[in-house]
């Protein structure tokens, strides 16, 4: 099968695209055909080498997260899935591997594709999704009527955020440029800040949390704008934060960082809420695996609005 491989750290023309054996499914594993996946910011920040210190893989590797597509074959213990079924999933994987033509995946770790979504829109959600899901429910707590902000709302992990905080019946405020504020008004925001005109702190507004999708600012900048009780949630954990998560263990106003805990049931109920009509995705451009290094580029130039789509092809 082809995949695309780095075989050293750098920049994203490190990739190589060849053929490698195409990977058998063990007892218990289903063989996915994978028709599509899509790039996350962890991704390159680990092909880069930004990571290397803190997240150690092997090289050569596979990287990729998201997929979706057909199940192949399946194991003799498999029994809740057949081959055909259309699937999707966030490999666990340490390197993920689903930039690559198949995957052999555990029974227990692939969902059901949303019926609603084809399978270039089902790779655009499981890692963001659930992200979102863990650090607004798990971290923050969230309930009905809390104030939230959301920071970096119309990027991949900001999007989904937004919808689901509605979906807890939150007040959203999001916080993106001027190009994006229509889109994501569009999602359900109940307020929008442009951040080339004010900055989301320079009023006395307190909200119970502030999910900061892009790490674009530290728990001392929002602390002060957080309620008594309010939390701080970053998906980047840098070492300010690690050490401010620490201190505010003793203190009401909380600093926590988000680190997914890939998982079926979450996913699932990811799925429920796509195919109840609540969550949607936006996709802001594809590309094909061979050409994956302008897929990358895309997604470093901190511009794309949603999620940047891979398809495979066979």
């Amino acid at each position: 099968m082809k995949a695309q491989l780095i075989e050293e750290y750098g920049d994203a023309n490190q990739f190589v695209y060849k053929e490698i054996p195409k990977p058998k499914a063990a007892n218990n594993q289903v063989l996915v055909k994978i028709k599509a996946c899509s790039v996350n910011p962890i991704e390159w920040k680990i092909r880069s080498g930004a990571l290397k210190w803190i997240y150690r893989i092997q090289l050569p590797a596979i990287l990729g997260s998201d997929l979706s597509g057909t199940v192949d074959a399946v194991g003799k213990e498999v029994r809740s899935l057949k081959v055909g079924d259309a699937v999707y999933t966030c490999s666990p994987k340490k390197t993920g591997e689903a930039y690559a033509q198949w995957i052999a995946l555990e029974e227990t770790t692939v969902s059901v594709k949303p019926t609603s979504m084809n399978f270039k829109e089902a790779a655009s959600v499981p890692l963001a999704a659930m992200t979102a899901l863990q650090a607004l429910r798990d971290k923050g707590g969230i309930q009905p009527g809390d104030q939230v902000l959301i920071i970096g709302a119309s990027g991949g992990v900001g999007m989904f955020a937004v919808q689901i905080a509605k979906i807890f019946g939150a007040h959203v405020t999001s916080v993106c440029s001027t190009a994006n504020v229509e889109f994501v008004k569009k999602l359900g925001s109940d307020e929008v800040i442009d951040y080339r005109q004010s900055s989301p702190f320079a009023g006395k507004q307190k909200y119970n949390i502030i999910f900061d999708c892009v790490a674009a600012h530290s728990y001392s900048r929002v602390k002060s704008n957080l309620t008594p009780n309010g939390i701080y949630i970053s998906t980047l954990p840098s070492l300010s934060l690690l050490i401010n998560s620490v201190i505010t263990r003793f203190t009401t106003k909380k600093a926590k960082k988000i680190l997914l805990k890939k998982n079926k049931v979450d996913l699932d109920q990811i799925t429920q809420f796509i195919d109840e009509k609540k969550l949607k995705t936006h996709i802001d451009s594809e590309f094909n695996l061979e050409n994956l290094a302008l897929a990358h580029q895309r997604s470093e130039s901190s511009k794309a609005v949603g999620k940047i789509i891979v398809s495979v092809e066979h």
